[in-house]
């Protein structure tokens, strides 16, 4: 557990449990083989937890009855019809029901190509009474093993976060205002005919993976982000006819910042090539439909990216991704465009990215998105700080964090920005089987260091007929926006209509 305020005191084991459906042969056969081959997390992040889970008493569970009179949650693995023994049990949707097949979750969404994936730990009190204690969503990965083994990796934050809600007297789900709390359907078993018909999609979708690979490795230039551009307020303007700054032939730029110095526009933003090579940070001045006299920084050896540029106290800061050093960044330009140094450091041994720091109700806030899970993944969890400015000398977690867990809102998607007396926070959307699918614009209704909530006020998706698959980054200033976008292969030889997205 990483926050201080909750702990795992026992282990409840050897409890009677209601067994579930067994899959059929050929199901278990072809999970088996895709556990093993796509189902498979980093396993350092477990060589920590399995340390501290021998640590922890065990304790039978007769023995266990005969002590739990003052247990408030006991939190079941498995399906048991058993009265709870504590004030609440919390149950995973997935194996809440003995009908349930659990082996199946993940399943159905990728045969049927569900955007995302539901998760959600129900409360059953000793009345029998059964709600949604907490939920999430988690973007619907290419593999059922894949799918299952990321959406569940999430789920030990969502129980942390709501015991801690939870004692202090609060829940989550009168915190979110952007869905609803029924119960989602358990995994029913698949039938001979949808196992075939998965293993027939999986085997497509791995051939396409591999060609858009080989295809990178030949100097194509499959899914290419580049940055357009746009006049108008990005929260209500008309997203059908973007100007794209050109770039060079085999480059990819994407996490574009505007910032305006001596009545000029320059834009800060990651450019690296096809090839795999790291992101390094680049600067240009807007000179019509292209950038112009474009330099790059020297900010270290390590992948750079998202390079949020902002300016206190008369002074010009940069905090970019630089999630390979596990540690926040805060530079100081010295030289503008070019010329940074280091100023402050924060968050050292973890794995932040996409943070950025603004004042808010007269205090300084530092939001990032730390690597979680089995996979170790950034696009699932926002964490959010109190600190005292770029200078990062106090830095205060927030109780509840992670305050938001669901890879369709969780990674921040550019500089959060306030406008008629709203703060608006970009939010990245994480669906479709794609990262940097689209992007969230959320309003921040909550924030202090007793709570947090946000809501969604628009939703940019790619628009398919002008060959955008993809955008997930936005900044403003003033009279325009620019976005990140990425482009269907072959788009541009196709002749494709003008680049737009679409907003709802």
């Amino acid at each position: 557990m990483r926050n201080p305020e909750v702990a795992v005191t026992a282990f409840v084991v050897a409890g009677p449990s209601d067994a579930a459906i067994r899959p059929s042969l050929p199901f278990r056969l072809v999970s088996a083989l895709d556990r093993r081959l796509f189902g498979r997390a980093n396993d350092a992040p477990f060589e920590g937890v399995m340390g501290a889970y021998h640590q922890i008493p065990k304790v039978h569970w007769n023995d266990w009855i005969k002590q739990s009179g003052d247990v408030d949650v006991l939190l079941a693995h498995c399906a048991t019809k058993s009265a709870p023994i504590a004030a609440e049990l919390w149950e995973y949707h997935f194996n809440a029901d003995s009908g349930a097949s659990p082996q199946a979750f993940g399943f159905s969404e990728v045969l049927a190509g569900e955007p995302v994936t539901e998760l959600a730990i129900l409360r059953r009190r000793p009345d029998g009474t059964r709600d949604v204690a907490c939920r999430c969503t988690s973007g619907t990965k290419f593999s059922a093993a894949f799918n299952a083994a990321y959406a569940k990796g999430m789920l030990p934050s969502l129980v942390e976060r709501e015991l801690v809600s939870s004692a202090r007297g609060r829940s989550r789900a009168d915190h979110t205002q952007s869905a609803s709390f029924d119960i989602p359907s358990p995994p029913r078993q698949p039938t001979l005919v949808e196992t075939a018909l998965y293993c027939a999609r999986l085997t497509a979708t791995v051939v396409r993976r591999m060609v858009t690979g080989a295809l990178r490795k030949l100097g194509g230039e499959p899914g290419n982000w580049s940055l357009v551009v746009s006049e108008g307020d990005i929260l209500n303007s008309p997203l059908d006819r973007l100007t794209e700054l050109k770039q060079p032939k085999g480059e990819f730029r994407a996490d574009p910042f505007l910032f305006e110095r001596g009545g000029e526009k320059y834009v800060f933003f990651e450019a690296c090539g096809h090839g795999g090579a790291k992101g390094r940070i680049e600067v240009g001045r807007i000179a019509g439909d292209r950038l112009e006299d474009v330099q790059a920084l020297d900010l270290g050896d390590a992948h750079n990216s998202y390079p949020y540029i902002f300016e206190h106290r008369g002074d010009v800061f940069m905090i970019p991704e630089t999630h390979e050093r596990n540690r926040v960044e805060v530079w100081r330009c010295v030289d503008f465009p070019g010329q940074w140094t280091l100023h402050a450091t924060a968050l050292e041994g973890e794995s932040p990215a996409d943070t950025v720091l603004f004042e808010w109700e007269g205090q300084h806030w530092l939001f990032t998105n730390l690597g979680s899970g089995s996979f170790h993944d950034h696009c699932a969890e926002l964490h959010v700080y109190r600190v005292d400015g770029p200078g990062l000398e106090t830095i205060e977690p927030h109780p509840l964090n992670p305050v938001v867990i669901d890879t369709t809102s969780a990674r921040n998607g550019g500089r959060p920005f306030i406008r008629d007396g709203r703060l608006i926070r970009p939010g990245q959307i994480t669906s479709h089987g794609l990262y940097g699918y689209g992007l969230k614009l959320l309003e921040v209704t909550r924030l202090s260091m007793d709570d947090y909530a946000e809501c969604e006020v628009r939703r940019i998706e790619p628009q398919l007929d002008r060959s955008t698959t993809g955008c997930h980054h936005f900044d403003v200033a003033q009279d325009m926006f620019i976005m990140d976008v990425r482009r269907a292969y072959g788009a541009k030889l196709l002749g494709a209509r003008p680049i737009a997205v679409r907003a709802t």
